[in-house]
C-alpha cells in the first residue's frame, strides 16, 4: 500500500507542476486584457482578426440575413464566425451560396475560404458558381474569406 501511495504521490507532484507552468503561460499570455485584446492573443487571433475587418465592413444595425457559406458548414469556423458577428443575423449550413430567389437585395454573404468552384467577376458584380450567380458587391476580400452584400437584379 505504501508503494501504491508514494506513486500516487509522485504523479501527483508530478500534475501539480505541470499546472503551475500552464498557469504562469496562461497568465503571461492574458493577464489584464479584455474582450478584443484577449481575443488576438488566443490561438484564433488571426480568424479574429479578419472577422473584426467583416464586421467593420458591416452596418451598425444588425443585419436582416448574413449567410455563412464554408466547406463545413456546420462546423467549427462556421459556427466561430456566427458567434464573434452577433448581434448580426448569421445563418450557417451553406455549402454553396444561396439562389438568386433565397438570397434577397440587402443581405449580406460571408465566404469562408477556401470555397472551390465560387468565383467573383468584379466588372460584371457577380458572385458565380456551379448552377448559379448573384449580383453582389465585394465589400472585403482576403485570404480567410470574403463578405459581399447582395445587390438588386
Amino acid at each position: 500500500a505504501a508503494l501504491f501511495l508514494l506513486g500516487w504521490l509522485v504523479l501527483d507532484v508530478r500534475w501539480q507542476w505541470d499546472l503551475n507552468q500552464r498557469l504562469a503561460q496562461t497568465e503571461t499570455r492574458f493577464a489584464g486584457k479584455t474582450g478584443d485584446a484577449r481575443m488576438l492573443a488566443s490561438a484564433e487571433n488571426e480568424f479574429y482578426r479578419f472577422l473584426l475587418e467583416v464586421r467593420q465592413r458591416l452596418p451598425k444595425e444588425p443585419v436582416r440575413r448574413l449567410f455563412i457559406v464554408s466547406t463545413t458548414p456546420g462546423g467549427y469556423w462556421a459556427g466561430r464566425a456566427r458567434y464573434h458577428l452577433l448581434p448580426h443575423n448569421g445563418y450557417m449550413g451553406f455549402l454553396q451560396p444561396p439562389a438568386s430567389g433565397a438570397a434577397r437585395p440587402g443581405d449580406y454573404i460571408l465566404i469562408l475560404s477556401p470555397l472551390p468552384g465560387v468565383s467573383y467577376d468584379r466588372e460584371r458584380r457577380m458572385l458565380t458558381w456551379a448552377g448559379g450567380q448573384l449580383p453582389t458587391e465585394r465589400l472585403y476580400a482576403a485570404e480567410l474569406g470574403a463578405v459581399l452584400r447582395v445587390l438588386g437584379e
